[in-house]
């Protein structure tokens, strides 16, 4: 369920992430990160969960990152490498972009962590101190989303009135009802939310989809052979009527 820029505030304000410090990252599956910070003054640990896959952009408080089903992805590699132990500064959004940036300042510098949700364009970008971008979760070389890159965003001066308001959540906070509707409805899904169950992940096959080819037969000639080529390769004598499978 996508949030609008005013959830985002609501949600930025429930998770109350300011001086927490950066403890477990893992993200077995490709556009998913999961970090976990505690939070100081008694307020616990919180995990987040960051989906960004297709026109799929979460980011959400899970109960606790599902177990790992592999090697740890390439993008969750580096950041626990360069921000395990750092400390978030602050996070905020800029205006009403849906952008979110994590302030982070740690024993291997000082990064931001930048969240963008934009269903097809949806990304994240840790950036260095210097302002260049070390990596990103999906890199899309078209439109320049790569290693070296600079995040650049001009944030409008002033907004119109949009209506946007935040959802009625009943005795729920915002992020709990999220969270509700991800787990999905009914005795199941409510009772894997009280037991505080991992997050399932997305079917394997949406992650790791191919494209079925359309392509018709292609005849190619060599060495006095015809050879069809399309779903299955075939190779038929010269002279064979093109067309004919037999």
């Amino acid at each position: 369920m996508a949030v609008n820029w005013c959830e985002l505030d609501a949600l930025i304000a429930e998770w109350d992430l300011e001086g927490a410090q950066v403890q477990k990252i893992k993200g077995s599956y490709p556009g998913e990160v999961f970090i976990s910070f505690h939070r100081p003054g008694g307020k616990g640990t919180l995990t987040l969960m960051l989906r960004c896959s297709g026109a799929l952009a979460q980011i959400l408080a899970v109960p606790k990152a599902p177990p790992s089903t592999g090697a740890l992805q390439r993008f969750p590699a580096l950041l626990r490498a360069r921000i395990a132990g750092s400390r978030v500064l602050s996070l905020k959004q800029l205006g009403r972009e849906r952008i979110l940036v994590f302030r982070l300042q740690g024993g291997k510098g000082a990064y931001n962590l930048i969240v963008r949700l934009w269903a097809q364009r949806a990304n994240a970008y840790l950036e260095a101190e210097d302002g260049t971008v070390v990596d990103v979760l999906i890199r899309r070389r078209n439109y320049g989303e790569v290693p070296k890159m600079r995040f650049l965003h001009e944030v409008p001066e002033h907004y119109e009135d949009d209506g946007r308001v935040v959802r009625p959540c009943g005795e729920l906070s915002l992020n709990e009802m999220l969270l509700r509707d991800v787990y999905g409805g009914g005795e199941a899904g409510e009772q894997a939310l009280e037991d505080g169950a991992a997050l399932p992940a997305p079917p394997l096959k949406e992650r790791q989809k191919k494209k079925t080819s359309n392509t018709p037969w292609r005849v190619f000639s060599y060495k006095g052979f015809v050879i069809w080529v399309g779903r299955h390769s075939r190779e038929r004598l010269a002279g064979a009527p093109c067309g004919s499978e037999n």
